[in-house]
């Protein structure tokens, strides 16, 4: 029993220890605050920090929050100063495609989300900040294409799109009648590529597949491969870790296409990826698989290069767009609850702050002792952890055509 007590007295102490020497370690080479403009950029030592860690990267991979308006000015500073030239995103490849046209146009973005269902086609890239970022991605890329590559699968709302793409490229009449039906279904059901039935997509797959043209058969598999992604999570059939995996898998063979394509081309050898953080894991994912980030750093490894991976938190004072319009509010109680020390250390500062996690970790195992399973596992798969304050929420393009309601769709997918 006494042993015991000694044991658990000393165990104790070494926390104590622990944390007051979290109070006492010189944070000037940890912390680095920053300020963050959408003229100027990122302006402090965060900014010398990202260039000197960033330009000799062959990838940068950004694990962002969705909708928080200053993340993608930030992406486009990193963008800039570690001289990427090829962004991959989280959609497919047809709506990346979509993208790069309206990106190259004066007001393409303005003009084409005046429909609600075209904003909701496109996840996370149907707002002003996001529009902003992607045509400076295109200006900088000067004509060579593709400049922004699209990893995902095709969206449950995907489908108009995918079909549009279609409608000036099929050639026979059974692709065509097949197509019109599954137009006809859309009318309904727009959410039909994640929520439809076997049988709501294998005419359409097959009648492709007879299809000569090899980008048409590759829609064909994608749009069959998204609808049974998506079947744990909308229908309740299959496994969800075996989706995930399958998910991340296509990522990785996608940039692994558009990556060996670019190095033929003088320009596109140094993309940027920004994905939802969980994506960008180097490691096992809080999904549970091996995310497209451990492949993208694999990759860079074998290569002999680096990889600059950065993990995005929507801090005290900002405010998250959801992907229906609504906006959430964010807190350092938020980020506390999961990452007491990161919160700790993001509450050094009043205004934005990136965490170099790298020169953390040489603090070691009493330091350690503080983290939370999560701090440890995002210590191990990020270089950098950054806390933006203080933002709004993702700005939505004006829309005069209301011709989708979300929730109500939805809901009636749920009674089904």
């Amino acid at each position: 029993m006494r042993l015991l007590t000694a044991f658990m007295f000393l165990t104790a102490l070494g926390l104590e220890c622990a944390a007051a020497n979290a109070d006492d370690i010189d944070k000037t080479n940890i912390i680095y605050e920053f300020t963050l403009d959408k003229a100027e950029g990122i302006q402090g030592k965060a900014r010398e920090w990202l260039i000197n860690k960033g330009k000799t990267a062959r990838f940068v991979m950004i694990g962002e929050v969705h909708g928080v308006a200053d993340i993608p000015v930030f992406a486009d500073t990193v963008y800039d100063i570690t001289d990427r030239t090829a962004l991959a995103i989280e959609t497919d490849v047809w709506a990346a495609n979509k993208l790069e046209e309206l990106a190259s146009s004066d007001d393409g973005f303005g003009q084409y989300y005046t429909r609600r269902s075209h904003q909701f086609g496109i996840p996370f890239y149907s707002w002003k900040e996001e529009a902003v970022f992607l045509k400076a991605v295109v200006e900088k890329a000067d004509g060579v294409k593709p400049s922004i590559w699209g990893l995902d699968q095709v969206f449950v709302l995907g489908g108009k799109l995918i079909a549009e793409r279609l409608r000036g490229k099929i050639k026979t009449k059974e692709a065509r009648l097949a197509l019109d039906e599954f137009e006809n279904k859309l009318i309904t059901r727009p959410v039909l590529v994640g929520y439809g039935d076997v049988d709501d997509i294998e005419p359409l797959y097959l009648a492709l597949l007879n299809e000569k043209d090899p980008e048409v058969q590759e829609i064909a598999e994608a749009l069959k491969a998204s609808n049974e992604i998506y079947a744990p999570f909308t229908k309740g059939l299959g496994s969800a870790l075996l989706a995930n995996q399958r998910r991340e898998q296509q990522m990785k063979e996608l940039f692994f296409t558009y990556f060996s394509r670019a190095r033929k081309y003088v320009g596109l050898q140094k993309p940027m990826l920004k994905f939802g953080r969980f994506h960008m894991y180097r490691g096992i994912t809080p999904t549970g698989v091996l995310g497209l980030g451990s492949f993208v750093d694999a990759l860079a490894t074998a290569r002999g290069e680096k990889t600059l991976a950065i993990s995005m938190f929507c801090g005290e004072g900002s405010a998250a767009r959801q992907f229906d319009g609504s906006v959430e509010g964010c807190s350092n109680d938020d980020i506390k609850k999961s990452t007491p020390l990161i919160a700790k250390l993001a509450n050094e500062t009043a205004g934005n702050v990136l965490i170099d996690t790298l020169a953390l970790r040489v603090y070691g195992a009493e330091l350690m002792k503080l983290a939370s399973d999560s701090e440890r596992e995002q210590f191990a798969a990020f270089d950098a952890i950054v806390i933006i304050k203080n933002s709004g929420p993702a700005t939505q393009f004006d829309t005069t055509v209301e011709d989708m309601d979300l929730v109500a769709l939805l809901k009636a997918e749920g009674k089904q």
